[in-house]
């Protein structure tokens, strides 16, 4: 099990803070996208991310799945419930 306690430790090692370049919420919250991660534990692994400080939110969705997937498409957003 990972014992993260910084982004470092996710293997981030630059994070891209120039407004004009990085891409973030309405909120004003950063967006970070994560790749080449193994997840045995999802569950786990999203609690141990949600305790790192200055994580807002994540998007795994193992402790509370999504009711609703919005999926944008040619043609629209579809809606699946």
């Amino acid at each position: 099990m990972l014992d993260p306690k910084t982004l470092e430790d996710f293997g981030i090692t630059r994070l891209d803070l120039d407004p004009s370049t990085s891409t973030d919420t309405d909120n004003g919250n950063l967006i970070l996208d994560v790749k080449g991660l193994s997840i045995s534990d999802p569950k786990g692994l999203e609690a141990q991310i949600n305790q790192i400080t200055g994580v807002v939110t994540n998007g795994l969705f193992a402790l509370r799945p999504a009711n609703v997937l919005l999926l944008g498409t040619a043609e629209g957003i579809k809606s699946f419930d």
